[in-house]
């Protein structure tokens, strides 16, 4: 199998596991302000907890009957129809990669000396606990990592272990991370670390399709965990790097850019054959920092082989 990332449990029950945590958060909030509350809450709230429960269990059992079918050739029938229609596009596309070596070697260069005088310094980046790793991993989705540095390290002080974590309460998880903005997070924390403790004894796990089954857990984030804790050539794709992407090299992705296969493929053939954390690094600090949406090609130390800064000196925009 070429792609055992995909593997996951539809995205519909997922969300769905996310409204019954949102409906059990409040009914407890609700018990909590009217004391004892009226027994049908009380009731209603002992029910959907026990679909929780429920469910989560049915979801890690079935993601991890999913990657073991993947890896004997088998998947389950909704697998089973989203590999056969993502080998479909694969066959249907016209892209062609053709990257020029020597392009690619000047671009890595370049790029690897600006990240020696311009890296920039988070907490996350001086360990190699992967707990500590996915968790930062988690906070950064869509969310600036400058905010995330104080919540992180409060965070790992409050919930030091995955047994830490998962035996806190789901509402105790989102007032910790309340400053990011993401309390949709906090069942997804939770219900990672149970699973984590239940079926790797509170260990990370180093395999992509082991990873993959955690909620929340996406390819991107499976793969800065791969590289950064375990030294796994992992390349990562975000926003950040498909703007270096189509700009410095011409490609053009196409739909979710950060899920486009043609993309991640390019990914694949930029990165080198070693130390992928810092160049997963290097390529998110660069696009932070320089190859921005709005971008500081004068400050640019790509620009001379750029296909973007080329086309916009061939054709500069007119005044009037």
């Amino acid at each position: 199998m070429d792609n055992l990332l995909d593997i996951a449990f539809p995205d519909s029950i997922d969300r769905e596991i996310e409204e019954l945590h949102r409906q059990s958060i409040e009914l407890r909030q609700s018990l909590a302000r009217t004391g004892t509350g009226k027994r049908r809450d009380r009731e209603r709230l002992e029910t959907l907890e026990r679909k929780i429960a429920l469910t989560d269990r049915l979801i890690a059992e079935y993601s991890q009957l999913g990657a073991r079918m993947a890896i004997d050739g088998q998947l389950p029938e909704h697998l089973a129809e989203s590999r056969r229609l993502e080998q479909l596009e694969r066959r249907g596309e016209s892209r062609e990669l053709a990257i020029d070596p020597a392009k690619l070697q000047w671009f890595r260069r370049r790029l690897k000396a600006w990240f020696r005088e311009n890296r920039r310094d988070f907490p996350w980046r001086e360990t190699k606990d992967p707990y500590h790793i996915l968790i930062a991993e988690m906070f950064l989705t869509r969310t600036r990592a400058e905010n995330v540095t104080p919540v992180y390290i409060a965070f790992l002080e409050k919930y030091p272990t995955v047994v830490d974590l998962a035996n806190a309460p789901v509402e105790s998880i989102e007032k910790a991370i309340a400053p990011l903005g993401l309390d949709f997070r906090a069942s997804q924390l939770h219900r990672s670390a149970a699973r984590l403790v239940g079926t790797y004894g509170g260990e990370i796990p180093d395999r992509a399709e082991e990873l993959m089954t955690l909620p929340g857990v996406g390819r991107y984030t499976t793969n800065a965990v791969l590289a950064t804790a375990f030294g796994q050539r992992a390349p990562v794709l975000d926003t950040n790097v498909v703007r270096i992407l189509e700009r410095f090299f011409g490609l053009e992705g196409r739909g979710e850019k950060s899920r486009d296969h043609y993309l991640w493929d390019a990914a694949e053939a930029i990165a080198p054959k070693r130390n992928l954390k810092e160049w997963n690094w290097t390529l998110i600090d660069f696009g932070a920092l320089v190859c921005t949406p709005n971008p500081r090609c004068s400050v640019c130390p790509l620009q001379k082989n750029c296909d973007f800064y080329r086309k916009g000196r061939e054709n500069p925009p007119r005044n009037g």
